[in-house]
């Protein structure tokens, strides 16, 4: 997932500089780097599921907080990681 060309916005957790009020709207934030320290650990992720909803969570912020013009809703949305 992280060398997916669509994967640039979300390596990283939400920078609150360039989004000031992400953290006020996104109560549940989740990136690709904390799910990689996740999967290290070996121990968070028990499931398959768990890792998913992970995946499903980091989609539908992107979503919840951006506008669907944006990349990084595009970005979000080309997956088809919407929850059921």
């Amino acid at each position: 997932m992280h060398d997916h060309p669509d994967a640039w916005p979300f390596k990283e957790p939400v920078d609150a500089r360039d989004a000031p009020d992400y953290y006020d709207i996104i109560k549940d934030p989740m990136d690709l780097k904390t799910m990689s320290k996740r999967v290290e650990s070996e121990q968070y992720y028990v499931t398959f599921e768990m890792f998913l909803a992970d995946v499903r969570r980091m989609f539908a912020n992107a979503r919840t907080y951006n506008s669907p013009e944006t990349i990084y809703y595009k970005c979000a949305t080309r997956h088809g990681c919407s929850n059921p």
